[in-house]
């Protein structure tokens, strides 16, 4: 008797909608994304979504949605950080896509 092999759904198969509630729970950051980790978060996490074809239209907007990233802005003159800004607001996370 011969085992009949069920195929395994991919992820290029999941609704879009899926996808996002998927990588918004594995891309979110407890800290969100700090201006000075970015660069690690990028090559780690973010990149390797982008690589793959059928998560490419949707990681963006996880990642970002998912987080508050926080911006910091340093003085010329001193070389000090001056000044964070955390972007978005909780108020308006939920329109950006």
């Amino acid at each position: 008797m011969q085992k009949t092999r069920i195929p395994s759904p991919s992820l290029a198969d999941l609704p879009d909608e899926l996808l996002f509630r998927i990588l918004s729970f594995a891309l979110k950051l407890p800290n969100g994304i700090h201006f000075q980790r970015w660069y690690s978060v990028k090559r780690l996490r973010f990149n390797p979504l982008l690589a793959m074809k059928c998560l490419r239209s949707v990681t963006p907007e996880a990642l970002y949605k998912a987080n508050k990233i926080t911006i910091g802005f340093t003085n010329a003159a001193s070389g000090f950080i001056e000044t964070f800004i955390q972007y978005p607001s909780t108020t308006v996370s939920q329109w950006i896509r």
